[in-house]
């Protein structure tokens, strides 16, 4: 699944496929050899939940995932850089110019955001946990 870019030479992408695209004279985005990857999980997901009769997290499948700017300060959001979705397994991956960054999803009834730091030539691996409220 190919989305297009968001801003500058990002491009976003789901699961491992990648595509071509340039903006201006910018770096082709599937040149790019850095970003992010990972797995967007939902839990809890039983009300109860026993040594006996374990209640896992189950994957995210079909979300969208948004990375933004670091914001200024707590009061503030980031402008959004890319985003993508999750496949049937809750997998996703997006690449990205090395920079800090904020991720987060929109799955259950709320993700906690994560900060994280691409660097050149990395994916780094992220790992997304969304509550579904079930208590």
């Amino acid at each position: 699944m190919l989305l297009a870019p968001v801003r500058g030479s990002v491009l976003v992408v789901a699961s491992v496929t990648l595509g071509v695209s340039a903006c201006g004279s910018e770096q082709p985005a599937a040149s790019l050899s850095s970003g992010v990857f990972g797995r967007v999980s939902l839990g809890p997901t039983c009300p109860v939940e026993t040594p006996d009769q374990p209640c896992p997290d189950r994957p995210a499948a079909d979300v969208r995932v948004v990375v933004t700017e670091l914001p200024a300060d707590a009061s503030s959001t980031g402008a959004l850089v890319a985003e993508g979705r999750t496949d049937a397994k809750g997998d996703f991956r997006i690449a990205l110019a090395p920079d800090h960054y904020l991720m987060t999803a929109e799955a259950g009834m709320s993700c906690k955001p994560v900060e994280i730091r691409v660097t050149q030539g990395r994916f780094t691996v992220v790992e997304l946990a969304c509550d579904t409220g079930i208590r």
